[in-house]
């Protein structure tokens, strides 16, 4: 588990992955967007087109409202379905990402990465836990829990 408290974004260590953090570098090819609070999106610019950004569809809209940019360089993300990302051109390494809703804002994910680097998951611990809680109630209130605890 990778905590997102850092206010440059994240590379993902081993990976061609950088989260929130728009400074291209030689490792980074595929860049992911959490939310479009302005914390997360320093750097990044109408001019950006250092690589192909992965959000989910709200933060699409938002992007394009705000930088303008080319429906090309945004590939929107469905929640809770990964997609399969080819690492090389003859797509013989590839690696799979899935966005969660983070319920933090509209649009807001966490990220969950799988592949040759293994699993790595990018969360904010507080709203997670939060989730899980309310998924807890939930299930309590419908009975459904029985003494799982």
């Amino acid at each position: 588990n990778i905590n997102m408290a850092d206010p440059n974004g994240i590379l993902v260590p081993h990976s061609p992955i950088a989260v929130d953090r728009w400074k291209p570098s030689p490792q980074t090819r595929l860049y992911f967007l959490t939310h479009m609070h302005t914390d997360h999106t320093v750097g990044l610019s109408s001019t950006w087109r250092g690589g192909k950004i992965y959000c989910s569809r709200v933060t699409k809209a938002l992007l394009k409202q705000k930088f303008d940019l080319p429906d090309d360089l945004i590939v929107q993300m469905e929640m809770n379905i990964p997609i399969k990302i080819p690492l090389c051109r003859d797509g013989s390494i590839s690696m799979t990402a899935t966005a969660v809703d983070a319920n933090h804002c509209p649009g807001s994910v966490m990220f969950l990465f799988q592949g040759y680097f293994g699993t790595v998951r990018l969360l904010n611990l507080f709203i997670y836990v939060v989730v899980v809680v309310k998924q807890v109630i939930l299930l309590a209130n419908k009975g459904t829990l029985h003494g799982r605890f």
